[in-house]
């Protein structure tokens, strides 16, 4: 769950970290990792989205729900600000 961490608190906020991941998609295990990561968050009910639920131990529906909505957006974020959404 590192990477949602560096999402929600990197300091620049996340349009600065794609900025720092762009150039290294060149690489192709960077472009296959990513695209893993991606493809665990294709939607808040993707298994990404609810191991963050699960990793944060949040048993209320309603606020799986928030975290995972939050989650998912987060990530979609990053992707489509690199390129691979």
């Amino acid at each position: 769950m590192g990477y949602l961490l560096c999402l929600r608190y990197y300091p620049e906020g996340i349009a600065a970290l794609a900025g720092i991941i762009r150039p290294y998609l060149e690489h192709g295990l960077v472009r296959e990792g990513m695209r893993k990561i991606r493809d665990k968050f294709l939607s808040p009910d993707h298994i990404g989205p609810k191991f963050v639920a699960d990793f944060e131990e949040i048993t209320d529906m309603d606020d799986r729900e928030l975290i995972q909505r939050d989650a998912f957006e987060r990530v979609d974020n990053l992707m489509r600000l690199i390129g691979l959404n």
